[in-house]
């Protein structure tokens, strides 16, 4: 055969690859994309025993987040407080019950007065929650605490006319057997006006007075939201 013959049939077979008709997409045979997307989950952690990928925990993906712990002290507020965050400030009012061994004998008057009101004696507390980084590498971890806590207290001295005196201490919320009440949160401010506050409340009230001027009646003046009636213990 001669190299022009070989090479004509060659021309024809090219024209009609070309000049033939693709498949349409929507004929049988026709491959087809669907619109939707597939989803797979993803699985960035190691295999378990069976050969499963498991998914990746938060440390293995490089979170920074620690755990956190409750310290005694925050636990023993956080019984009785609401939504407490940390580096806010906390009132609580503390009450002996009239089961409470007294502290001395009083007057008849004024154990009336505490059974009018519902508890031998009323103390006000305040403390700062606090959030700790402790620890360190793999131990490391962040500890809520509550720091800072004071107990304001009211009492009399003896004498025909009982002037009244204020006293303060530091409050252990872990260790007291007395009944804590939730009161709310206080600003920095006010708590660090409690000292005035309290000379001026014994400036205007200088005599101790079982019905009108007694525990109940200060540590109202020191946070209003503290009841003035009778209190349910």
């Amino acid at each position: 055969m001669k190299f022009s013959t070989v090479f004509s049939i060659f021309l024809a077979a090219l024209s009609v690859g070309v000049g033939a008709s693709p498949i349409p997409l929507d004929q049988p045979g026709a491959i087809t994309v669907p619109n939707g997307v597939v989803s797979r989950p993803f699985y960035d952690g190691e295999l378990d025993k069976r050969g499963t990928k498991k998914p990746a925990t938060s440390q293995e993906k490089g979170s920074t987040e620690l755990p956190t712990t409750e310290s005694n002290t925050y636990k023993a507020v956080a019984k009785v407080g609401k939504n407490l965050q940390p580096n806010k400030y906390y009132a609580f009012y503390i009450t002996n019950t009239l089961k409470s061994p007294p502290v001395k004998e009083e007057a008849p008057h004024i154990n009336e007065a505490r059974k009018q009101l519902g508890y031998q004696h009323i103390y006000y507390g305040v403390g700062k929650v606090t959030k700790t980084t402790k620890g360190g590498g793999k131990n490391k971890k962040e500890e809520l605490g509550f720091g800072e806590s004071m107990q304001w207290d009211l009492g009399f001295k003896d004498g025909n006319d009982h002037p009244i005196t204020y006293a303060t201490q530091k409050w252990n919320p872990t260790s007291d057997k007395r009944n804590l009440h939730f009161v709310g949160e206080v600003s920095e401010k006010v708590v660090k006006k409690l000292g005035d506050t309290s000379k001026q409340y014994v400036k205007d009230h200088p005599h101790y007075d079982a019905a009108t001027n007694n525990c109940n009646t200060y540590v109202h003046a020191l946070d209003s939201r503290v009841p003035l009636t009778k209190i349910t213990i």
